[in-house]
This record gives structure tokens, C-alpha cells and sequence, in this order.
């Protein structure tokens, strides 16, 4: 199994979606795109699902001819940011409609939907309207329809937006067990959803792959390079225009801030372990861009 992403460039006018993206996966895994808001992961997952032309650049799977996309198309699931429901349907009427429209056969889709919501921990909701469903089982349907042709690659694009931690928790989980034998591509902008099950985190940036590498090599890269510190209210502009601030807690004299810098800053910082959410800063700073999102609502 081989999925290959070859200079991919997406032009909108004057504005440059995604360029010149290039990425090789050849094993059942998670590989998670991990990028702001407008940093053209979604655009990327268009052009992978086929529903938006390339510039220019191609995407094979298998032995598949450069000029098309028959061969991954057979093989794809998709998830898209915006996925809505028709909520007077149950889950049973709204996945034979999808399957209809898909082309799956019709009792191929009967066979396969009891299998699915089985799998998903929603059987018992079947015959339920999808307008009474939480939030967790709506996105569970989600992957439901995304897994009707049982794909080989499936393309998760914001797949956690709106859901409570206990719903995202159980998703990670279900997301970590489908990874064992389908190529999962999953974008977020939320470093909580990825850290501890994807196999490949690639960071994406004005459209562009800024570092890529798995989540235990990007630890050992930030090893020494993370700091904690505490400062008074008066030091807090100097430092926030010196510094690389990952996190600023306030507390009863200032401000404890989490830092990410090649040296100790000011020579009074205490070292300290280093997440994922610190790298990302790290390699954006690096950019000498401006960050203006990140990580989990706290």
C-alpha cells in the first residue's frame, strides 16, 4: 500500500494555498497534519479526496497513472471539516443514502452498515434520528459513511471540532485501532488530538511543510530547549518581545511562563520536559512567523 503526494501546489489568484507539498506514506498508520487555522490543510485534503484540481502536481496510489485518481477514489474515505447530517434520518436510512450515492452496492451496504455501527459503539442508536445524537456519535457517523467502502485510505480533516473531552478521548481511541490497517491522514489544529497516537506528525505552515518527523524524535529535538520561569508584571513586555512564550499563567506576582528558546533565557530559567505543542512553537518560531492559535481551549 503506497500513497504518494508529489509537489502538490494549489493557486487561488494571487493567494498560494499549498505548495509544492511532497509526502510518501507506504504503511497503514496515523499521519497527522498539524497547522493553524488557514494553513492549507484542507485545501491539501481537497486535492487528496479529488474534490479539488492541483495547479499543479500529482497524487498515485499504488501503480495508479499520474493523470488520475480512479484507483484511490475506489479506495478512499473521507471526512470533511463542515460534514453535516440530515437530522430526520436514523443512522440506518442516512448511511443507505450515502452508500447509494457512493455506488456501493445495496447489499453489499446492508451487510456492511450493522458491521460499522458494531464497530463504532453505535448499533444500539440505529433506528434513533441523527437530530437527537450528541455531538460524538454525529462524528461517529461520520466515520461510518467515510468506512462504508472499508478504504484503504481515510481522510479525516478536523475530525474533534465541537466535541467534549470524553468524546475526543473515545475518538483518539477508535482512531488509534482503525490505524492498523488503513492509512489515516487526520489535519487538526489541536496538538491534544494527535501527541500520543500518530505515527508521523508533519506541521504545515502558510502552505508549506515546515518539519516533519515522528512524535518521539520531535521530543528529543526540544529536549534541553524548554524553560520555566517565573516574572513580575513589569518584566512581561520585555519578555514577550524577546521571547518564544509557549504558555503565560498569571499568578500572585506575575506571570509563570513556559518558554522555548535555544538558550536559557536571561540565565535564570529551570529546564523542563518538552511536549509537542513546544516543538510546533519551536520550528513556527524558526519561521520567523507570527503564532496566533494554539493548543486545547484551557
Amino acid at each position: 500500500m503506497k500513497l504518494e503526494i508529489s509537489e502538490i501546489t494549489k493557486y487561488y489568484k494571487s493567494k498560494t494555498a499549498v505548495e509544492k507539498i511532497k509526502l510518501n506514506f507506504e504503511t497503514p498508520g496515523l499521519y497527522s497534519l498539524l497547522g493553524a487555522n488557514g494553513a492549507g490543510k484542507s485545501t491539501l485534503m481537497k486535492i487528496i479526496a479529488g474534490l479539488t484540481e492541483p495547479t499543479t502536481g500529482y497524487i498515485v496510489f499504488e501503480n495508479e497513472n499520474k493523470k488520475g485518481y480512479r484507483n484511490l477514489k475506489k479506495v478512499l474515505g473521507y471526512l470533511p471539516q463542515d460534514f453535516g447530517v440530515y437530522e430526520d434520518l436514523t443512522a440506518i436510512e442516512f448511511l443507505e443514502y450515502i452508500g447509494a450515492l457512493k455506488g456501493v452496492p445495496g447489499k453489499e451496504c446492508k451487510r456492511r452498515i450493522p458491521e460499522i455501527l458494531k464497530y463504532l459503539n453505535i448499533f444500539d442508536s440505529r433506528n434513533k434520528k441523527l437530530g437527537k445524537y450528541s455531538g460524538g456519535m454525529k462524528q461517529r457517523i461520520g466515520i461510518a459513511q467515510a468506512l462504508l467502502n472499508n478504504p484503504k485510505v481515510l481522510l479525516l480533516d478536523e475530525p474533534t471540532v465541537g466535541l467534549d473531552p470524553s468524546e475526543r478521548n473515545n475518538f483518539k481511541n477508535l482512531l488509534s485501532e482503525m490505524s492498523s490497517d488503513k492509512i489515516i491522514l487526520l489535519s487538526t489544529h489541536i496538538v491534544s488530538d494527535i501527541e500520543n497516537i500518530s505515527d508521523l506528525i508533519i506541521m504545515i505552515d502558510s502552505g508549506k511543510i515546515i518539519k516533519k518527523a515522528t512524535p518521539s524524535d520531535l521530543l528529543k529535538e526540544i529536549k534541553n530547549i524548554v524553560w520555566e520561569t517565573d516574572i513580575t508584571k513589569e518584566e512581561e513586555d520585555f519578555y514577550e518581545k524577546k521571547y518564544n512564550i509557549v504558555h503565560k499563567i498569571k499568578n500572585e506576582n506575575g506571570f509563570k511562563l513556559r518558554i522555548v528558546s535555544d538558550e536559557n533565557p536571561e540565565g535564570k530559567c529551570i529546564n523542563t520536559l518538552g511536549n509537542i505543542e513546544d516543538s510546533y512553537f519551536y520550528y513556527i518560531k524558526n519561521k520567523n512567523k507570527k503564532l496566533d492559535f494554539f493548543s486545547e481551549e484551557r
